[in-house]
């Protein structure tokens, strides 16, 4: 056996003849692509739980605020072209406010009773809509009662009612 048939048999022995050297490469790859797909989730969830949603209809809480107001009209069939859902039309100190409570305010077994005249509690968002403003009800108080409309993403939810002795205070801004 010459010193070339040597090489060649040691190669062999250690796996590194031409195919085993592909064997070995090959399997370093796929273990390497197997790695960078478990951690591309966790690096994406982690991106997305930092990105804010923005739009006329997402909510910012540190935009909230409440108004104390009299109903004037409750409006449960909106016009063609405004925002779905129950609305009440409020008389503030500053002047009126179209409320949006969303489309569940009134439905329910917790169904919000409510009309012309009322003194009520309002808290949310004041948002620009289809070219008018309308705020955004996130919770209302209504005859001693909490009614809780959206979560504090804005997000619409089947309203919960809380019974409470509440105070009438204002926290946050006064529209």
């Amino acid at each position: 056996m010459n010193a070339t048939e040597r090489k060649v048999d040691a190669r062999k022995g250690m796996g590194l003849d031409r195919g085993g050297f592909l064997t070995a490469a090959g399997l370093g790859a796929l273990v390497l692509v197997a790695f960078l797909l478990m951690a591309a989730p966790g690096y994406a969830q982690t991106t997305a739980a930092r990105t804010k949603v923005v739009g006329p209809y997402s909510y910012d809480m540190s935009k909230e605020v409440k108004i104390n107001a009299t109903v004037e009209k409750v409006v449960t069939n909106p016009p063609e072209g405004t925002l779905a859902g129950t609305h009440l039309l409020l008389q503030t100190s500053a002047g009126a406010v179209d409320a949006s409570l969303g489309m569940l305010a009134l439905k329910g077994k917790d169904a919000i009773a409510i009309e012309p005249g009322q003194h009520v509690q309002v808290t949310g968002e004041m948002k620009t809509v289809k070219n008018g403003d309308v705020f955004f009800a996130r919770s209302i108080q209504v005859n001693g009662h909490l009614y809780i409309l959206r979560n504090e993403h804005g997000v619409p939810m089947t309203h919960t009612r809380r019974d409470s002795s509440l105070k009438t205070g204002t926290e946050g801004g006064q529209l």
